[in-house]
């Protein structure tokens, strides 16, 4: 018990410091002024307040902060009001936003959304703590569980659960030491310690367990196994399933009446519910319901059981005394979670395929407003708390109101238009910015003082100087101030704030820029001189500019009068008989280009938008979406989603200059008119990256915004930040001096992108989920109207004179054309295939369509609504943002140079030195001789050509049937080698070596009387054995011979042979050498020409006949079978063998 008090002391002491820390400052404003926004620290409980004077402004009861007013006091003296205070509970709804990874926190005392919890991925179980400070959040898809702290709203732990386990159903013992939850494709329950958030048990259960319910004295948890039709009974103590009841089909919901003796089954593929007995584990009633009841909770009396029924869209209400349906109500599309309030005044159903919580009054049935939550609301299980324990006391404060005091006045708009200048040269209209300044209860003129860098005139053409007069008559003024660039600008974005001052008045300040654009250069080109015939070489301009046009003084040289771009090789003309000299002279430009951003290509696509044609592709990160060009168009930014960075594109040469990490899924993106800001939403993160564009780094901080941030958008002189927040439907506008949120505006349904008039007096949304366009009116931070447009408006944009909204409506491939005077659409293009981001020419003549189906940029005329074009760019483009870089009409200077060509010249070829005769022998290649060829004017190399039997070279090793020498030019004297060849017959040789080449007359040089000489070539017959009393035969034909000598590995076929002594039978053993003659050797592949032949004579050998000679007798033997016999014996001898005797015994047969 003292741990206990000691445990409440501290509590109450930190909420004293909690209510110390809510006390507000009293408040003196004047009439029409604004009060400062009272801000009360909630700690999960609502604050109640009351005003005893609504007639400053104020309501006379509200929930929640005050914001900011405008106080109302049209009396001659002070008004005071008293506000006072109270913190109070009404208990919250935690949703599970299933495709927003988030919980939404409604507080039902007002049934609206007071927090937005990011969490896992797919949310879809929730389950309250005892004392309603823990919530828990079962993650399908990142397998885990998120403990959230009820009191501060933040995920404090995520216990992981096993891979695969699709966790689903969750609750949480009452004494708050347990937590249980099913894992849908474990079949089992996981047991996990609150107090460590680990999982310290696992129960085996039925097939793919979905809810769970513990019983009030927390000793049962009852576990519905969708996949086989039963509930699985747990006893908590021993983690044992200890019965298992038999239910409808497709068991999903669960409930416990107080007392826990009964529980309720929704079966979502039976259309009933089953009535549990839980003391018989016994269903002792079935109750028809609607179709697919997939949740149901029985209210505290126990008198009414309610099932939301996902296919017919309804919630069935069961009277439990008949276990009849007694009502039905429709209410959103596939309802899914059920709860009652903490009173059972009203029933929170989750409607799935929307966005919306709907409330039923369950008194009478009737349906209250909805609730706008996250996507896809699911909350499988208990998901109200009855909200914390709130002590307070209540906080009083006062808000004094003055009369108005009558003083002087300066209003002023903010500056309209775009400041575009050449460098050295003022600014001009229409290049220019104005604004109007108003003026009431003036006492002296209004002075407008420029900025530095700028100059202003009361006239757009004229007039233009630092300061300007504004004046005043009867105490009033109005007039539009214009602004310029001054002359003495440099290159790139100037910005700065004109200031407005009248004696007595607060000053006003409105902020101005512009871009001074640098006058683009080319670098020096060198002249060239080529003969006729020839190939140029090729220019490939550099210098600032994008783009190059040119012009030539002598298209005769085979190159066009104009052109433009590099200009590539050509082969030059001139058919005269002098030089002629032609005179290029080139300009640079600023062209205008479309960056694409190819999303499933990750790269961009560069595409010149004067002949429409793709320059460059330049790869970025993963997945890129959104493109931003600064105002000067030297940088391009591009958001990456699948890495998470942006990537800084240096325009002059389209590469990837730095690669900048920023928050989860980059999408939308833009540049500050002075390009020193770089702003990106990132889609999962709920907030604003701000990039500091000078050295490429992000700013500390990021700025909060509203649920899933994806389009943004600039006020024309970039003070405030439109961002459109897809996730919970609304428009922040954000002050971009202090980074704070300014107003939250709702909008449609899914609004994904926005653009500001040029005026900043409206911004444009477009609502993917409603198909519409709202229209924003900045001064009241309110939607002023709602456009109908086909399906589906992502990417918009809007003409640079503000009369016209151009919205790409992906779903019906086309694009709407909304007049703002009427806030009409006044026409539809037709833009195929998936149009996403549009953005229109800077003098709103083309649109540019990019179509995320087609893989193209489709070029459309404005005013006709006809294609002009169609260029294949990556795959997937989206380009979110403006992606167009205006080029400029500054004057590049330009530069000349000359290209002369010289007549055809006549090639000679020229060659010196003699060949003496060269002497060989057949087989063997004759030492070389060597002569010199050159030539002049050559338009390729020279030919050489030996005659029959040479061969040539030019490194006197490797010799060829011909050799090639030099090149198209002057040839310098070059050594040519020449030889007989090794495969030349023998024979005499001469003739001349003939020395060619195109267009040059050809060249012959002499050879000696040049001899190869015939071989030398043996041919041995080959020795032959003949036994006794045989004869020898000869003849041709035979291959009885060995050849030494031949040459090129030449084969002989066969020869003639012829035998002597020896060759007769009758002739004596003996060896008769001389006796075997070759002669007449042919065939094969040796030529006899090329050799001189010696024959050598072989010898005959005559054998002695073979014999046997065996001497002895052998006796008869005798044995025992089974035994072998004494031996027997003989001798046996041979001569003249040729192999040894083989002797075999008689084998008896007996």
């Amino acid at each position: 018990m003292k741990r206990y008090l000691q445990c409440i002391s501290v509590i109450i002491f930190l909420f004293c410091i909690w209510l110390s820390a809510g006390a507000q400052t009293d408040q003196t404003v004047n009439n029409g002024g604004s009060t400062a926004q009272a801000n009360f620290p909630t700690a999960g409980c609502t604050i109640k307040w009351t005003n005893n004077n609504p007639g400053i402004g104020l309501a006379a009861t509200g929930t929640g902060n005050i914001p900011s007013f405008k106080a109302v006091n049209t009396g001659s003296t002070p008004v005071t009001a008293t506000i006072t205070a109270t913190s109070q509970s009404g208990g919250y709804a935690y949703i599970a936003n299933s495709s927003s990874s988030s919980v939404s926190v409604i507080d039902l005392a007002t049934n609206t959304v007071t927090a937005t919890i990011p969490v896992g991925q797919s949310p879809i179980g929730v389950a309250i703590g005892p004392d309603g400070n823990r919530v828990y959040i079962t993650n399908q898809g990142s397998f885990s569980i998120s403990v959230i702290n009820a009191i501060t709203n933040k995920v404090t732990a995520t216990v992981p659960t096993p891979p695969g386990s699709a966790p689903s159903g969750i609750t949480a013992s009452r004494d708050g030491k347990f937590v249980y939850v099913s894992y849908y494709n474990a079949q089992s329950i996981g047991v996990i310690d609150a107090k460590t958030n680990t999982v310290i048990k696992t129960i085996v259960v039925g097939a793919n367990p979905w809810d769970v319910a513990l019983s009030p004295d927390g000793g049962k948890l009852y576990v519905a196994n969708l996949g086989d039709n039963t509930v699985s009974v747990i006893n908590t103590a021993s983690g044992t399933v200890t019965a298992t009841i038999p239910v409808g089909t497709g068991p999903n919901g669960l409930s416990l009446s107080t007392d826990g003796k009964v529980l309720y089954v929704s079966n979502v593929l039976s259309n009933d519910v089953s009535v549990v007995n839980t003391a018989t584990n016994q269903v002792t009633g079935t109750i028809k319901v609607g179709t697919s009841p997939v949740a149901v909770v029985v209210n505290a009396d126990g008198s009414r059981v309610y099932t939301s029924n996902i296919v017919d869209n309804t919630v069935s209400v069961v009277n439990t005394a008949t276990n009849s349906v007694i009502a039905t109500i429709a209410v959103g599309d596939h309802p899914n979670g059920i709860s009652l309030s903490p009173n059972g005044g009203r029933l929170y159903v989750n409607n799935e395929n929307g966005k919306t919580i709907s409330v039923i009054n369950t008194v009478n049935n009737s349906l209250l407003p909805p609730v706008t939550v996250g996507f896809a609301p699911f909350s499988v299980g208990r998901f109200i708390s009855a909200g914390h324990d709130c002590i307070s006391s209540p906080i009083s404060f006062t808000i004094t109101v003055n009369p108005t005091a009558i003083t002087s006045v300066i209003t002023s708009g903010p500056a309209s238009g775009i400041i575009s200048a050449c460098i050295g040269s003022p600014s001009a209209s229409p290049n220019i910015q104005q604004f109007t300044v108003s003026g009431s209860s003036l006492t002296g003129n209004i002075t407008a003082t420029a900025p530095a860098g700028f100059e202003i005139s009361l006239n757009a053409t004229s007039g233009y100087a630092k300061t300007v007069t504004i004046t005043q008559s009867a105490g009033s003024a109005n007039k539009i101030v214009y602004v310029r660039s001054a002359a003495a600008d440099p290159a790139g974005n100037i910005s700065g704030n004109v200031t407005l001052s009248s004696p007595g008045a607060a000053g006003q300040n409105v902020a101005v820029s512009g871009v001074v654009n640098a006058i683009p250069v080319v670098n020096p080109v060198t002249s060239q001189m080529v003969n006729a015939g020839n190939n140029t070489t090729a220019i490939n301009f550099t210098g600032t500019g994008n783009a190059y046009s040119w012009t030539n003084t002598t298209p005769g040289i085979g190159l066009p009068a104009s052109g433009t771009g590099n200009i590539a090789a050509f082969t030059a003309v001139n058919n005269s008989t002098s030089p002629v000299t032609a005179t290029i002279t080139v300009t640079p430009h600023t062209a205008g280009y479309a960056y694409i951003a190819n999303y499933g290509s990750n790269t961009i696509s560069v595409v010149n938008t004067a002949n429409n044609t793709v320059v460059a592709t330049i790869p970025v990160g993963t997945s890129p979406w959104g493109v931003s060009v600064s105002r000067d168009g030297t940088r391009v930014y591009v958001s990456n989603q699948g890495s998470n960075n942006v990537s800084v594109i240096n325009a002059a040469g389209n590469t990837v200059v730095a690669t900048i990490p920023v928050g989860t899924m980059p999408e939308g993106i833009v540049v500050s008119p002075d390009g020193t800001r770089v702003y990106v939403t990132t889609l999962t993160g709920s907030g604003i990256t701000v990039i500091n564009a000078t050295n490429n780094t992000v700013i500390n901080g990021t700025i909060g915004t509203g649920s899933n941030p994806q389009g943004i958008t600039l006020s024309p002189d970039g003070s405030k930040l439109y961002v459109v927040n897809a996730g919970d439907n609304t428009v922040s506008v954000i002050n971009t001096n202090t980074n704070a949120i300014a107003a939250t505006i709702p909008v449609g349904s899914a609004p994904s992108n926005a653009v500001v008039t040029p005026d900043s007096r409206f911004v444009y949304v477009t609502n993917r989920g409603a198909s519409t366009i709202s229209v924003i009116n900045t001064t009241t931070n309110a939607v002023v109207a709602t456009i109908p447009v086909d399906n589906n408006p992502t990417g918009i944009a809007i003409s640079p004179d503000g009369t016209k909204v151009y919205s790409s409506d992906s779903n019906s491939s086309s694009v709407s054309v909304i007049n703002t005077a009427t806030n009409t659409v006044v026409s539809t293009i037709t833009a195929n295939y998936t149009p996403d981001g549009i953005s229109v020419s800077a003098d709103g003549s083309t649109l540019y369509v990019v179509s995320f189906g087609a893989d193209q940029l489709l070029i459309i005329n404005a005013a006709t609504g006809s294609l002009r074009s169609a260029v294949d760019i990556g795959r997937n483009p989206s380009s979110a943002g403006n992606f167009l870089a205006t080029g400029t009409v500054c004057p590049g200077v330009p530069v000349t140079f000359t290209i002369t060509v010289a007549p055809a010249a006549i090639p000679v070829i020229t060659a010196t030195g003699s060949i003496n005769a060269l002497t060989t022998t057949y087989g063997t290649p004759s030492a070389s001789a060597n002569f010199n060829v050159s030539g002049v004017g050559m338009t390729a190399g020279i030919l050489v050509t030996p005659p029959p039997g040479f061969e040539v070279s030019t490194d006197n090793i490797n010799f060829s049937a011909t050799v090639t020498v030099g090149a198209a030019g002057t040839i310098a004297p070059t050594t040519v080698y020449i030889r007989l060849a090794q495969t030349t017959n023998a024979g005499n040789y001469s003739g001349n070596i003939v020395l060619t080449g195109n267009g040059a007359a050809s060249v012959n040089v002499a050879t000696g009387n040049s001899t190869v000489n015939p071989a030398a070539l043996t041919i041995t017959a080959n020795n032959v054995d003949k036994p006794f009393g045989t004869v020898l035969t000869g003849g041709p034909g035979s291959t009885a011979f060995s050849p030494f000598g031949l040459q090129n590995n030449e084969t002989i076929g066969s020869v003639t042979i012829t035998y002597t002594a020896g060759a007769a039978a009758t002739d004596p053993p003996n060896f008769y050498p001389g006796a075997v003659t070759a002669s007449n050797a042919a065939g094969g592949t040796f030529n006899p020409a090329n050799y001189i032949i010696s024959y050598v004579r072989g010898g005959v050998t005559v054998i002695v006949p073979s014999a046997i000679t065996a001497t002895g007798t052998l006796d008869g033997l005798v044995t025992t079978y089974g035994t072998p016999s004494s031996p027997g014996n003989f001798s046996v001898s041979g001569t003249n063998l040729s192999s040894p005797i083989t002797i075999t015994p008689r084998q008896d047969s007996r």
